[in-house]
């Protein structure tokens, strides 16, 4: 082990949070050689190094003075430049580090320091192991400073806290400023892998799916209509199709029962008419044994339900992060927006703080999309202004109480059935007819897509016959 003159206890009270000694007087999580072994490494070794510069940052390094061997040759390795004892030197010396690390006679301590060279990436996931377990010391130690605060709400420091958390699990680069230039490889392998494939989660409307090429991972999805038109079926349906695939999905009701919901999906499954189900089934074989098939479809997918009454966005995000943790997700759907509370304002119904309230919600579910990075279905209903207009097809603005829905959603369908409107509801071209209006798509095209809904099993399926000449129309 290179002997460093500079680790003494006063450095250390100087050194960044996660670096001091704990609360309790202990020295955090590291290992001096195998940070030495990495830099060493570096030194020896181009292919050593292009490992360890896609695992460490200079923040991994527990000594500071090896943090700022490593950024010396970070900068070097970024120029492209070749990187030894000499060239490492003058690097440090031009930043006035070369001293502060020890002069040449630590650089070649370095270069002689490595175990074994070919095991230069097995030494940076020593490092980073360590630096994230300090980090996590530190978020503990913040986490219990946020709990003493008695002036902040007990949910909002569980939830912080829990944020904190997930962000020390993750172990992801995190976001932030990246040359575009850097980007465009991987796109083009995207483009490649794609083909006509989807590049999101398939709702099983073949048309639909056609058109948006799957619920892209982050996106917010808004499935609006006027009641009656299939709000929740719709995304019921989405889900089943889903689960079927193997998904995983949490589906948050605000307005049914959990009972109520099993009931539905197993009409929906077993294709047996609710009404017949309402009615009774037990001395109905037939019926019956639909429903057993159905019930044994529905066992065996990860398909979660919860009615809790009012869960605020930060409850759902909770839940979600926990089904994540144990399951894995795929895809979230709340019925509906505008009966969730904001934590974002006051929880009065008051109507002038709707806007704000609802404008919150849809704000805080595009966030959890993108923090799960999964599609979030969010239902919403509609103003009354659909209903004075000849053409009963929805627009942006009869979005209910709030533009910022249309602001944060990535995509909003509207529902349309024609023959709940229509006098004659028997018409061939109305009967069973569900329009799809794809009113944004913040990543292709809009239009519309013509569906069949099975009233009787509150089902959509994929339309069968020749669709009208307005419809699949494209507006870019």
């Amino acid at each position: 082990m290179v002997q460093n003159r500079y680790q003494d206890d006063d450095y250390l009270d100087q050194a960044p949070p996660e670096r001091r000694r704990g609360r309790v007087g202990r020295v955090p999580p590291h290992s001096r050689e195998a940070e030495e072994s990495v830099l060493g490494a570096i030194l020896l070794s181009r292919d050593a190094t292009n490992k360890v510069m896609e695992i460490l940052d200079t923040d991994d390094f527990y000594e500071p003075v090896n943090g700022l061997v490593f950024e010396a040759a970070r900068r070097l390795f970024n120029e492209s430049q070749a990187i030894d004892v000499l060239t490492l030197a003058e690097e440090l010396r031009r930043t006035d580090s070369l001293e502060r690390i020890g002069g040449h006679e630590r650089l070649a301590d370095l270069s002689q320091s490595v175990p074994n060279i070919a095991h230069a990436d097995r030494y940076a996931a020593i490092v980073a192991e360590h630096s994230q377990r300090r980090r996590l010391i530190s978020v503990s130690q913040q986490v219990t400073d946020l709990a003493m605060n008695l002036d902040r709400a007990t949910e909002t420091v569980i939830d912080q806290a829990e944020r904190m958390m997930l962000e020390v699990n993750d172990e992801q680069a995190e976001g932030g400023l990246l040359p575009a230039k850097d980007l465009i490889g991987s796109v083009f392998e995207d483009f490649e892998k794609q083909g006509n494939q989807l590049t999101g989660l398939a709702t099983g409307l073949k048309d639909l799916d056609s058109q948006l090429m799957g619920l892209k991972p982050g996106s917010l999805v808004v499935v609006a209509g006027r009641p009656a038109m299939g709000k929740s079926a719709f995304a019921q349906t989405v889900a089943i199709n889903v689960a079927q695939t193997g998904g995983v999905i949490a589906l948050f009701s605000l307005e049914m029962s959990k009972e109520e919901i099993l009931t539905r999906l197993l009409s929906m499954v077993g294709e047996v008419n609710s009404s017949q189900i309402r009615a009774g089934v037990a001395n109905r074989q037939h019926l019956w044994d639909k429903l057993i098939e159905a019930a044994g479809r529905i066992h065996d997918w990860k398909l979660y339900l919860d009615d809790s009454p009012e869960p605020t966005v930060t409850e759902i995000r909770a839940k979600c992060r926990r089904l994540r943790r144990e399951e894995g997700l795929d895809l979230v759907i709340v019925d509906y927006l505008q009966l969730m509370p904001s934590a974002d304002v006051s929880s009065s119904r008051n109507p002038e703080y709707r806007q704000q309230e609802i404008a919150g919600v849809s704000r805080s579910l595009k966030a959890l999309a993108r923090e799960l990075d999964i599609p979030v279905i969010g239902i919403s209903q509609l103003n009354r202004a659909v209903e004075v207009r000849t053409d009963k097809r929805p627009m942006l603005s009869d979005l209910r109480e709030s533009g910022a829905i249309e602001q944060d959603a990535d995509i909003v369908l509207f529902l349309y059935r024609p023959e709940y409107y229509a006098k004659d509801k028997d018409k061939e071209d109305v009967k069973n007819k569900a329009e799809v209006i794809i009113a944004k798509h913040r990543a292709g095209p809009t239009g519309k897509i013509l569906t069949t809904f099975a009233k009787e099993y509150t089902l959509f399926r994929n339309h069968a016959g020749p669709a009208p000449p307005d419809v699949y129309q494209q507006t870019y």
